[in-house]
């Protein structure tokens, strides 16, 4: 990656002082490569809690918690995948790259914010 080096280092930054960060701007312009270059930087802090979750297929918004679910690896048993998913992350710090979130992960938004909340990162 070239020329990113300042914008790596200074959302990294952000990300470690807020819950939610959000990389914009239109396609093909390297959103996703410097995500993945800020969880490359940061899997450390997470202690390699890192999980990179591509929303593009989605079509349905009701999916990201069943998506973001399946990337972390564990089986939703509530009928609300959202409180499920919750309750997994609990206080768990985790670092989630939600790529292609556009509006998909809006929900996300909403999850309860105490100190060790977990970090999410959608690019769009």
């Amino acid at each position: 990656m070239v020329g990113r080096d300042d914008t790596v280092r200074a959302l990294s930054a952000q990300l470690m002082t807020r819950r939610f960060v959000s990389i914009v701007g239109p396609g093909g312009l390297g959103k996703t490569t410097v995500a993945v270059s800020i969880a490359h930087a940061l899997i450390d802090d997470f202690d390699e809690a890192v999980f990179f979750v591509d929303l593009g297929a989605l079509t349905d918004p009701g999916l990201v918690p069943t998506a973001v679910a399946s990337a972390l690896g564990i089986m939703m048993q509530a009928q609300d995948p959202f409180l499920s998913l919750l309750a997994f992350l609990g206080e768990r710090r985790v670092l989630l790259l939600l790529d292609t979130a556009n509006t998909s992960s809006t929900r996300l938004r909403h999850l309860p914010n105490p100190s060790s909340t977990p970090r999410r990162r959608p690019t769009s």
